[in-house]
């Protein structure tokens, strides 16, 4: 025995702020993933987005009004964006425990 060197294994309360942080890398992934979906279907249909900011106030009432094509609707509706109309933005992936205003803002 004693062959091998000791590794430091981290406490407890740090392996949980590690996972902590993890998870909120991932659901940040998730998010722009979800948003660059919303922008590549509105260039396939030819739609300009005249504002800064496409989840907004401003964007989410355009995203609000559009008329798409059935495929194109499926595709962002697959993506579970609903209007959260006491915020102005989308809300995506709001049924995510931990998850809110916080990552999806």
């Amino acid at each position: 025995m004693g062959r091998l060197p000791e590794a430091w294994i981290a406490p407890p309360a740090t392996r949980e702020l590690r996972e902590l942080v993890r998870h909120r890398a991932k659901l940040v992934t998730l998010r722009s993933h979800a948003k660059a979906e919303i922008h590549a279907v509105l260039a396939k249909c030819g739609i300009q987005v005249l504002m800064s900011d496409l989840f907004g106030v401003a964007g989410t009432d355009l995203l609000g009004r559009l008329q798409l094509p059935a495929p194109y609707a499926a595709r962002i509706a697959s993506r579970g964006l609903t209007p959260d109309p006491g915020h102005g933005v989308y809300a995506a992936g709001a049924s995510v425990a931990g998850a809110g205003r916080v990552f999806f803002s």
